[in-house]
């Protein structure tokens, strides 16, 4: 069974969380499965959105989540995704990405040893290739308009650091894709939706969030 659930935050109680990157969101959602082991496999998605007066927490997951005691006096709905998904042929979709590739020359540059290292993609021709090609994989395409340009609007790159388990800073770049979606393999979308597009998924990129769309 798979999970949606959607907490909304005002930020006051974000900063009396002690949020400030993607990795302290990362954290906050294990308190959303609490007893787990340690070394247990993450079982969620997350994506934090900041809105004028709140943010909104979303978390992906396939085990069913438990709202945190931080959470008690805070808007909460989490809903089991039924069985059938996807429900519809065309969806709205906003998407948190963060596109890379793997460059075996620039990974051995200067003779430093090859660690499958990902690079950070940065012109527009290279973001909008980097979703075209995911949609291939993953069992959609992006709907075109009567002049046969996609539909699908991206914002500038945006630097997200971090500091991991109180090491040396971390920084992910992060590309927000918004447009129309259309299903071509209903078996590979339903697992993109579940497990999230490209890397970074623990730290707040991957999350396909979906409406329907049903024009023409």
């Amino acid at each position: 069974m798979t999970w949606l659930a959607r907490i909304s935050l005002d930020y006051e109680t974000v900063s009396r969380l002690h949020v400030r990157n993607c990795y302290d969101w990362h954290k906050k959602a294990w308190e959303f499965f609490p007893g787990r082991p340690k070394g247990h496999p993450r079982p969620f998605l997350f994506r934090a959105i900041e809105k004028d007066d709140v943010c909104d927490f979303w978390i992906m997951c396939h085990e069913e989540p438990t709202k945190p005691v931080w959470a008690k006096n805070l808007y909460w709905k989490a809903n089991a995704i039924k069985e059938g998904f996807p429900f519809h042929h065309r969806y709205l979709f906003d998407l948190l990405a963060n596109p890379t590739r793997r460059d075996k020359e620039r990974d051995a540059w200067n003779g430093r040893a090859p660690k499958h290292r990902r690079f950070n993609l940065k012109t527009p021709e290279e973001h909008e290739a980097w979703l075209v090609r995911k949609s291939e994989e993953h069992g959609f395409r992006i709907a075109n308009d009567s002049g046969n340009r996609l539909l699908v609007d991206f914002d500038p790159r945006r630097d997200y650091t971090f500091t991991y388990r109180d090491r040396a800073p971390g920084n992910h770049v992060g590309t927000r894709y918004r447009g129309v979606l259309e299903v071509i393999d209903r078996e590979k979308f339903a697992l993109a939706y579940k497990y999230g597009i490209g890397s970074a998924k623990s730290f707040g990129f991957g999350l396909l969030l979906l409406a329907p769309n049903t024009i023409n």
